[in-house]
């Protein structure tokens, strides 16, 4: 299986759950996890926008918790209502553009839930771990 830039998750995340893949190539791929990579791009994001420190922090804070939240199993509706009482904030439409939408969606979270109560790491998991039995450089 090959995997490009975020796809390499994905190949590695389908390699996981179908041991018919004996092997994946994961080209410009991750080195930590999707939640990582993903504050990562977003804070940069803010900062390219001139977010002060303050905004950055409150920004931050909320992209964990929202992580959380959803990795612990929080009805969609819940999270996403406490994530419109940012909606007056600088940082609000950079933080939320991506967390709003079809991703979002019933179908994709139920989706995404059922592939994380089978494999809880994969969301925050180092990309080696996801395949202990491959070199990894």
């Amino acid at each position: 299986m090959y995997g490009v830039s975020q796809g390499g998750w994905v190949a590695l995340i389908a390699a996981a759950l179908d041991a018919r893949v004996r092997f994946v190539i994961s080209n410009s791929g991750p080195g930590v996890s999707p939640a990582y990579q993903d504050r990562f791009r977003i804070l940069n994001d803010l900062r390219q926008d001139g977010q002060d420190g303050t905004a950055l922090t409150e920004a931050g804070r909320w992209l964990y918790e929202r992580a959380d939240r959803l990795l612990a199993g929080q009805f969609l509706e819940d999270v996403l209502a406490s994530q419109e009482s940012f909606k007056g904030s600088s940082w609000y439409h950079l933080t939320t553009r991506y967390f709003d939408t079809w991703f979002l969606s019933p179908k994709a979270w139920l989706r995404s839930r059922r592939c994380s109560r089978r494999y809880p790491e994969i969301h925050t998991a180092s990309p080696c771990s996801l395949a202990p039995d491959t070199a990894c450089s």
